[in-house]
């Protein structure tokens, strides 16, 4: 599958696991079924390690929202209220 107006090109295998970052999903065991597939979309930064028998190891997609990805960037910045603030930020 190919998605349109992603820069650049975004191809992905015909299995997709879209895993949320709910605690729901430490109640079962899913890891394997979860890995199996050819792509594991996560969100956000969503934390594997210890849980890989429940969410499983793979990311091949991760999704991070803006106030998100500011936690990843260094030095690390915190979005501000003012935008001009903002502007200089990004």
């Amino acid at each position: 599958m190919k998605f349109l107006g992603v820069e650049p090109s975004l191809h992905i295998g015909s299995t997709v696991a879209v895993v949320g970052n709910s605690p729901k999903v430490l109640d079962e065991e899913r890891g394997s079924e979860i890995d199996s597939h050819d792509e594991v979309i996560r969100f956000n930064g969503a934390w594997i390690r210890d849980y890989e028998i429940n969410v499983g190891r793979k990311t091949t997609i991760e999704i991070i929202g803006i106030d998100i990805a500011y936690i990843f960037t260094s030095p690390y910045r915190r979005a501000k209220k003012n935008e001009q603030e903002n502007n200089e930020i990004r």
